[in-house]
Parts: structure tokens; C-alpha cells; sequence
């Protein structure tokens, strides 16, 4: 293969998204919508706002959200906010991991905690 004829066409994450997919998945979580699931891994990938966030979506894992997906789907989000905290707890606790919400819309804040001796 001669490299004067080839033409780098961009790289993509997919081992990334799918590796927190499964975490995701082990956590409870994989019942969510999956433009919810995919925001959460770009944003750990890359934090960005949440338009920017589709856009790089489909740079790095090569998915594709339309804007108008965003918005269909964001009032239904917003009332799932318990449920996924709930399932956040649920895991944390069985990982030995406490949890801590600071109001963030991102992520929890966890912390491992040990048993003092």
C-alpha cells in the first residue's frame, strides 16, 4: 500500500462508547432513551453543551441525533432525573460507593468510602 495514494478519513471511539454503554447497562441504566445514554458518554468523552454534544457524537462514535430527537425527547428527561438517581444510589451501594448530588444536571459526584478501623 502506497501512502502518496491514501487519505486519513478521521478516527472513532467505538471501543470508548461501547465500554461505558456496558457500565451504563451494569448499572440499570440501559433502559433509558438511548440519545439520553449517548449524551452522558459524549459528555464524559468530552464535556460540551448539550447541541454541541450531538455534533460531536457523530465525529467520534459516528452516531447520529438530530436537534429535533433533542428536543422531542428532553421533557420526558427531566422527569426522569429520580429514576436515574435512584439507580445511580442502587448500584453505588452495591460497588461500596457513596453518592453525593450536588444539583449537577451532568453527573453525580461519587466517592469510594472504607470502613474505618
Amino acid at each position: 500500500m502506497l501512502l502518496n495514494h491514501s487519505t486519513f478519513i478521521g478516527v472513532q471511539y467505538r471501543y470508548f462508547y461501547e465500554q461505558i454503554n456496558s457500565i451504563l447497562d451494569k448499572m440499570g441504566l440501559g433502559v433509558l432513551p438511548p440519545l439520553l445514554n449517548d449524551l452522558a458518554t459524549i459528555r464524559i468523552f468530552e464535556p460540551a453543551s448539550k447541541l454541541r454534544s450531538l455534533e460531536l457524537m457523530e465525529q467520534f462514535f459516528g452516531i447520529n441525533h438530530s436537534r429535533k430527537s433533542y428536543y422531542k425527547i428532553a421533557p420526558q428527561c427531566i422527569k426522569l432525573k429520580e429514576t436515574v438517581l435512584q439507580k445511580i444510589v442502587a448500584f453505588a451501594t452495591t460497588v461500596g460507593v457513596s453518592v453525593t448530588n450536588y444539583g449537577s444536571p451532568v453527573l453525580p459526584y461519587f466517592k469510594k468510602y472504607s470502613k474505618k478501623r
